[in-house]
């Protein structure tokens, strides 16, 4: 390939940081709803600010600095939320898997050198002041475990990020009458390269006794396979893991492997964490 550079060019523009800055929803101190959204280009960095993952992903940074409320604000409409949850775990992943540290900053704070804020984050960025405003603590567990720094334990997912073949399921009780299938899938977020585990707690009736099951657990090009044949009534802890080469979204399969004339699954419980 041969292409003409722009004489113009300005060849130093090619060494500066490339650091995308996303807006969360909720509320916002003045100082960080003031800053100007679109690229700015400093000294050493060229910032760029949005609202919208996809934006942001665009710009391919080098770095990401998250600022948002210091706790998840609930929607009123928990599939809107499902759906705003799985864009934000879509960078917060790539983030992860950045060549520089993420800074996730609180919406209330204030930086400590004052005046511009997009000179406040320069300054945070080139470790020219300390990082008094930096508090990975401001996320809700779901999201911080992409930074397992803070936190040790696998994080619980909501049954809203899952999908049921039943649309009557109620709180993840399913019949199991009907032929074999995908009983519950999800959650669709994206994870960061790595060795993840996910844990499955599930409760089966009497009549669902000697019923064989198949975890898949993996992304959407490749996954790991646990045979579950559950011969007795009761409740069952299944833990699987697998390896993501890159970033991409993640997907638990729950399978009825045989048809069944009778008989209830209940989904207690599903974690996700680094393995």
């Amino acid at each position: 390939m041969l292409a003409q550079l722009n004489p113009k060019l300005d060849m130093g523009d090619m060494n500066k940081i490339r650091v995308a800055v996303l807006l969360l929803p909720g509320d916002l101190s003045s100082t960080w709803r003031d800053l100007p959204q679109g690229l700015t280009v400093m000294a050493a960095t060229e910032f760029f600010v949005t609202t919208i993952v996809g934006e942001a992903l665009a710009f391919e940074p080098d770095r990401w600095v998250f600022i948002g409320p210091p706790q998840w604000s609930e929607d009123q409409d928990p599939q809107f939320e499902a759906i705003r949850v799985q864009d934000i775990a879509r960078a917060l992943a790539f983030a992860a898997d950045a060549p520089w540290p993420t800074i996730i900053i609180d919406a209330s704070s204030v930086p400590e050198t004052g005046g511009a804020p997009l000179n406040a984050l320069s300054a945070l960025i080139e470790g020219r002041v300390g990082a008094a405003v930096v508090d990975e603590t401001v996320f809700p567990s779901m999201l911080a475990f992409y930074h397992k720094r803070r936190i040790s334990e696998d994080v619980e997912i909501s049954s809203h990020l899952l999908r049921f073949a039943d649309s009557s399921a109620d709180q993840g009780r399913i019949d199991l009458t009907g032929p074999a299938r995908v009983l519950a899938w999800g959650p669709h977020l994206a994870l960061s390269r790595g060795r993840w585990r996910l844990r499955l707690r599930f409760r089966i009736d009497e009549d669902a006794a000697g019923t064989d099951f198949r975890i898949e657990w993996g992304s959407l090009m490749t996954s790991s396979l646990l045979n579950a044949a559950c011969e007795s009534p009761g409740v069952y802890l299944a833990e699987i893991e697998h390896e993501w080469s890159a970033v991409d979204a993640c997907e638990a399969r729950l399978i009825l492997t045989h048809p069944a004339f009778v008989g209830e699954f209940v989904l207690e419980g599903m974690w996700i964490g680094r393995a």
